[in-house]
């Protein structure tokens, strides 16, 4: 038995060893309605029967089958409840996971990965569970017990039977070593071939416009031709033992029917024992093709289970018990940081911000900018170097504590599909109605909401989708202010923003960050010319800081100032023919 199974079915375990029993004691029920069958033939072919005897061997029959399918059905029930018990634990698990998981790791998977991992991969995992665990381990027991059974009438065609079952055996040996080979890459296959048809599909636009369907269609074609082809490939090469296992799973009376007869014609063997022998081995095919289901789906199960933990077994972020108390100073010392033990791309950096300050950080797409700022909201664990919180190491503090003295503002912050109000109380889920439109006020968002047909109780849609690009990210501004964190970070918070939301994302920026540390990351340098030090980044190292005006006389940043200021002015001019 798979041992994470077990570990995250623990609590209800219990009902799999009830199923086990009940399913079982269904396979005896089974099996002595077959003897009573037998000494109905045996009663019948004698001619010495009574019809009264009849009816009791016959009623008899009728009520183990009837017995049989009651424990069978019981059985069915409390597999199910450790079934699904143990698929909530398994999603209760890994959602926890998630939660200790680096966000930074959590955050590279899309919400529609994870959806189909947590929802549909391990709902699959529920046909193992639920039916080929309580009736696949029964039918092997219920093979093992009809043969001993054969043996114990005749051990001659007890002998006999060994034939076809030695082929069966060995046959599904050599699927179960291809499967075991071929489970993994197949399943690499399937993710592959989902993964760009997926692609295809949220890109069609995209590529329809740029007429790129040639291009993206071969990568999906050429991925369903792998796929086609790994199976026809494993099925070839599964083909000879799985038509020996099916071949001879169906006739187990191959042997016993040809000799068993001259047994008769010999008068060696009795003519109902033969009979019973020849039922008992029609039965056992229906085990064999129950056995065979069952070990493949216990490989599947185990390759299935692996691939979804693969993704969320990751190193835990390292974290304490310290709760941090107002925020005075922030202190990266000789911060370094690696993606997967890569190159590192923060090199030693040294920089101490304090309460009131106001800075921001700049630099080329990749020079570390963004990382260095997620390093400070714990998104992953420093690779070298500290960060520290009024002198407490980041990993230190508990994540809880951390998080309540931050508050981020970015270009693409999500809104939940509720209301405009309840997206709001997220930053403080006690605030009051008064609270509530005062920072709304502040943001310059107040009045646009109660333009609504339901003002603050409007629905946003998924994602914010009924609100404009300005008006949601206004509204995530008033929730930063409603939460009143220490340190605000804004990263590239207007930069898919028109003139005129600028302006007013920037008047609320200026009264949410009154007091408190404000951290910037902006490709648009007009929104940090004001800043009171700039760091400018180049692959992972500050290289200079200073005001504005000062790094003014740095070549890099006087290059990105003169780009920016360039796309600032940049116009379509129509140029009229004479």
């Amino acid at each position: 038995m798979n041992r994470s199974i077990f570990k995250y079915g623990e609590a209800t375990k219990k009902h799999l060893y009830v199923s086990l029993v009940l399913v079982f004691l269904s396979t005896l029920c089974n099996l002595f309605a077959f003897y009573k069958g037998y000494q109905i033939i045996e009663g019948l072919l004698a001619a010495k029967i009574l019809f009264s005897d009849l009816f009791i061997l016959a009623l008899t029959l009728l009520l183990a089958k009837i017995l049989q399918a009651i424990l069978l059905t019981a059985g069915l029930k409390h597999s199910h409840i450790f079934a699904y018990s143990t698929l909530a634990e398994i999603r209760r698990a890994l959602t926890r996971k998630m939660a200790h998981n680096p966000l930074g790791e959590t955050l590279k998977f899309s919400s529609g990965y994870v959806r189909q991992k947590l929802v549909d991969s391990v709902e699959q995992l529920e046909i193992f569970l639920a039916h080929m665990i309580p009736e696949g381990i029964p039918y092997f027991m219920n093979f093992v017990l009809t043969t001993i059974f054969i043996f114990v009438i005749d051990w001659r065609l007890g002998l006999l039977l060994f034939i076809p079952i030695s082929l069966a055996m060995t046959a599904m040996g050599m699927m179960q070593r291809n499967g075991k080979n071929l489970m993994g890459p197949y399943y690499e296959s399937v993710k592959n071939m989902s993964g760009n048809m997926t692609e295809y599909i949220r890109g069609i636009e995209v590529i329809k416009i740029f007429n790129r369907k040639d291009h993206q269609y071969k990568k999906l074609k050429d991925s369903i031709d792998h796929y086609r082809e790994f199976t026809l490939h494993w099925y070839d090469i599964s083909y000879t033992p799985m038509a020996i296992a099916f071949a001879t799973g169906t006739t187990f009376t191959l042997a016993i029917i040809p000799v068993g007869s001259w047994m008769l014609l010999r008068h060696s063997l009795e003519l109902s024992t033969f009979i019973f022998v020849c039922l008992l081995a029609f039965s056992q095919s229906a085990s064999i093709f129950s056995i065979m289901t069952f070990f493949s789906a216990y490989m599947n199960l185990s390759q299935r289970l692996g691939d979804i933990e693969q993704d969320f077994m990751v190193k835990e972020l390292e974290v304490g018990q310290e709760t941090l108390g107002p925020v005075e100073k922030i202190a990266f010392q000789d911060v370094r940081f690696a993606y997967n033990e890569g190159e590192e791309v923060i090199k030693g950096i040294n920089l101490t911000i304090e309460k009131g300050d106001q800075v921001a950080f700049v630099g080329e797409s990749g020079s570390g900018k963004s990382t260095l700022v997620k390093l400070l909201m714990h998104y992953y664990d420093v690779t070298g170097g500290e960060i520290k919180i009024n002198g407490t190491n980041l990993k230190d503090l508990t994540l809880e504590s951390l998080m309540d003295k931050i508050s981020y503002v970015s270009q693409d912050n999500f809104l939940f599909d509720i209301s405009i109000k309840e997206n709001i109380l997220v930053g403080k889920p006690t605030a009051s109605e008064e609270e509530i439109q005062e920072v709304c006020k502040k943001a310059l968002i107040h009045d646009e909401i109660m333009e609504l047909d339901h003002g603050y109780d409007t629905l946003v849609g998924q994602a914010g989708s009924k609100l404009s690009g300005g008006q949601k990210q206004r509204i995530c501004i008033a929730r930063a202010m409603l939460k009143n964190a220490d340190i605000l970070i804004l990263d590239e918070a207007t930069s898919n923003t028109d003139p005129e939301n600028e302006y007013k994302i920037n008047r609320a920026v200026e009264e949410l960050s009154k007091g408190k540390i404000l951290i910037s990351i902006a490709h648009k340098l007009s929104t940090i010319a004001h800043a009171d030090r700039i760091y400018l980044m180049e692959k992972g190292c500050i290289i200079e800081e200073g005001s504005h005006e000062d790094l003014l006389r740095n070549p890099v940043y006087k290059n990105l100032w003169d780009r920016f200021m360039e796309a600032r002015g940049f116009q379509f001019k129509e140029e009229v023919e004479a």
